[in-house]
């Protein structure tokens, strides 16, 4: 099970919610359309988009906040 959301404390004593990222192949093939594999293929055919930009490097750290689509359709991700 992977977490959304952790706490870091800052010298001054803050806590501040920091996003945990995982790998753009896990969070494709968790939706069941490809294997971690075909990401690897697919990142070099230049099919995935990560925020409009295409994305070659299947292993990038992405998170919620990223707009992940693959063949123009998107990806949901819920952590």
């Amino acid at each position: 099970m992977s977490r959304a959301f952790g706490f870091i404390q800052f010298r001054n004593g803050d806590f501040r919610m920091m996003k945990y990222n995982e790998r753009l192949d896990k969070i494709i093939s968790s939706t069941g359309r490809l294997t971690r594999s075909g990401c690897k293929k697919a990142a070099s055919q230049n099919r995935i988009t990560v925020d409009g930009k295409i994305e070659r490097k299947y292993d990038r750290k992405v998170n919620e906040t990223n707009v992940i689509t693959l063949d123009g359709q998107l990806i949901e991700y819920k952590p």
